[in-house]
Formats: structure tokens, C-alpha cells, sequence
């Protein structure tokens, strides 16, 4: 969401004029109620949408325990997915954005789980880990991530 907001920021203050393309892959556990950011996403998405109607801007949502939650009936989208599976989904949109668009990439999350798939997805699109090493050399590869105990 801070990226985003700085996009905006940037956009209303004139500091830039144009936005690329905003793809977001973002994993939840279970979208009933762990998509806290859902109507924040949608309301910048939609923003970055007004203002340059040419851009694509999507989010593909995981869910890694859509059916966790029985008491509620679900939308029907009760198809486990994780983020690295909706990389792959898009896999040649990905290829063109990081070889030709020089997309940069920002991952957040769980070092020990989803950081390491999205990487090996990337590594699978763009060669190993000298696509990888490319990326950082070039400032187009940010990554946050925080570790989680095994109990």
C-alpha cells in the first residue's frame, strides 16, 4: 500500500507524469478475512486506472486457505492458489515486463515459504540465478521479508 500511495503521491504532485503497468500478486490465507487492504487496493488500482486509461493495472489474488472458514458460504473461488501459481499463470506477461519493460520487482512476505517460490518462479522465467542477480545489479530487485518460527 506504500508504494502504491507514493505512486499517487507522485502522480498529484507532478514529480512524475506517467505510470507503467501495476501488477500486484498478492497472498492471503483466506479472503473473507484476511483481505484487510482489499478496498484500498481496488480504490489506488482504480485511481492509477482514471488517470492513465492506456495502463493495466491488476491484482491477482492466492489464497492459500480459502475453505478454512465453513460457516459462511464462499463466492465460489474456493480454489487453493498461491502466489508463485498465478506467476505462472502469467509467466510470458511476466518475461516481457522484466526483459523488455525492465519491470522492477517488489516482494514482501515470508522468507521461509513464499519468498523462496517466487524466487524459484523468477529464476524458471528468467535463468536461474543470474536473472536474479541481474535484477539487483540493475536496482530493479526490492525485497522484504520476515521469518516466521517452526514450532
Amino acid at each position: 500500500i506504500s508504494v502504491l500511495k507514493h505512486f499517487k503521491n507522485q502522480l498529484e504532485s507532478c514529480e512524475i507524469d506517467v505510470l507503467g503497468d501495476i501488477d500486484i500478486y498478492f497472498g492471503i490465507r483466506n479472503k473473507l478475512h484476511d483481505y484487510l487492504y482489499e478496498k484500498e487496493l481496488n480504490e489506488l488500482m482504480a485511481y492509477f486506472k482514471e488517470q492513465h486509461p492506456d495502463g493495466k493495472y491488476n491484482i491477482y489474488l492466492g489464497q492459500s486457505r480459502p475453505g478454512k472458514i465453513t460457516l459462511i458460504i464462499l463466492d465460489g473461488d474456493e480454489k487453493m492458489t498461491y502466489v508463485q501459481e498465478r506467476m505462472r499463470e502469467n509467466e510470458d506477461d511476466l518475461e516481457y515486463k522484466l526483459e523488455v519493460k525492465k519491470a522492477i520487482v517488489y516482494i514482501w512476505g515470508n522468507g521461509l515459504t513464499m519468498v523462496k517460490g517466487v524466487e524459484d518462479v523468477l529464476k524458471d522465467i528468467l535463468g536461474e540465478e543470474f536473472g536474479l542477480k541481474r535484477l539487483v545489479e540493475q536496482n530493479r530487485y526490492k525485497k522484504e521479508v520476515w521469518l516466521t518460527a517452526q514450532v
